[in-house]
């Protein structure tokens, strides 16, 4: 009776989390009529909810105490097979589809239970319910969700046999233009999030993963902030600090903004090799001061003073792959000419009517 009462709830929240601010009350009055227990949980999770979104600083509180459950045998028809990773909201396993129908591997989050359980509950919803509406060919797909026999939430989702894109760089030892290519499939798909009204809010090397084709996969939106929701302030909730704005750090909630600065965080490690936060380290041959002026912009302090969105961060990078002054830079004639001469390097040759002298 239990388990049915919090899928009822879970599936509730979903839609609840939607409501406009100035109709939940209402709507809970009316929901009470009909079915009281649903609509008094449903209301103190939408108040854990509103609390959790207005929290400081950017690290969650410690729960008192954490319930640990062995992990299912299965979820529907997949059955888990392997530990794939875990972090604070949860652990991710491997999945197999064994119902004999057909073969599917996938990846399973299931949420970690604790006494947070309320807002990590409303957390994990809104997280459904970004991954639902986001599809593109470099962001991990969800296919499906809901909770155990349990009550513990879950998403099942495309499973990305990969390995960070840092890692996959080094491995391959891709030349400066070859990343930037790299980034720039990673920027498409920031960009398709940004335009759905969402913001990653944690781009780093571990969220985006690598296969052996090369084909680069954004995956966590774990701690993602829908835009069009009323709230403007939120806790950094999993904020991984190397690669986090300043406004972030501020505990200020996460705008487009935030993953342009992490963008090119994540630049500026490809070019160097090392992480954030160490001492400055050279840029590695082939990535010159063009590729770091770039980089600069996308990490200014001031927001207003950075790319003004994903896609014009991007064009830069196109620019700079294909010998173009970029625009992070101010117009130059000589800079200009020497571009000119990378692309077009016969029309200098000597000889030709165009060399000079």
């Amino acid at each position: 009776m239990k388990d049915s009462l919090e899928l009822r709830v879970l599936d509730a929240l979903d839609t609840a989390l939607d409501w406009p601010a100035d109709q939940r009350a209402a709507r809970l009055l009316a929901m009470e009529q009909d079915d009281p227990a649903l609509a008094r949980r449903l209301r103190a999770l939408l108040g854990a909810d509103a609390q959790a979104s207005h929290a400081l600083p950017t690290e969650p509180p410690t729960p008192r105490a954490v319930e640990t459950l062995p992990p299912p045998p299965r979820i529907g028809v997949y059955r888990l097979t392997a530990l794939l990773g875990e972090g604070g909201m949860g652990a991710v396993w491997r999945g197999e589809r064994d119902d004999g129908l057909f073969e599917r591997r996938v990846a399973i989050k299931l949420m970690r239970p604790s006494l947070l359980a309320a807002s990590a509950l409303a957390q994990f919803a809104t997280e459904r319910r970004v991954l639902a509406r986001l599809q593109h060919p470099h962001i991990a797909q969800l296919f499906d969700g809901g909770a155990d026999a349990q009550g513990r939430a879950y998403f099942i989702m495309e499973l990305v046999d990969g390995v960070p894109i840092t890692q996959y760089v080094e491995a391959r030892g891709l030349q400066p233009r070859q990343v930037a290519a790299l980034l720039l499939s990673i920027c498409a798909a920031v960009q398709h999030a940004h335009q759905a009204l969402v913001v990653h809010a944690d781009i780093k090397p571990g969220n985006i993963l690598v296969d052996a084709e090369g084909r680069a996969k954004l995956l966590d939106f774990g701690i993602a902030r829908n835009l069009s929701d009323a709230v403007v302030e939120g806790p950094g909730l999993g904020l991984t600090p190397a690669y986090a704005s300043p406004q972030r750090h501020a505990g200020l909630g996460a705008t487009p903004a935030d993953d342009i600065f992490s963008l090119g965080m994540l630049m500026q490690e490809l070019a160097t090799g090392a992480q954030p936060g160490g001492p400055p380290e050279p840029l590695r041959p082939g990535f010159d001061a063009e590729y770091a002026a770039i980089v600069a912009r996308a990490t200014r302090d001031d927001p207003l003073r950075r790319y003004q969105s994903v896609g014009a961060l991007a064009d830069d990078l196109r620019r700079w792959i294909g010998f173009w002054p970029v625009l992070a830079l101010p117009p130059s004639l000589p800079r200009a000419a020497r571009h000119l001469a990378r692309r077009r390097p016969w029309r200098w040759a000597p000889g030709c009517r165009a060399w000079p002298g």
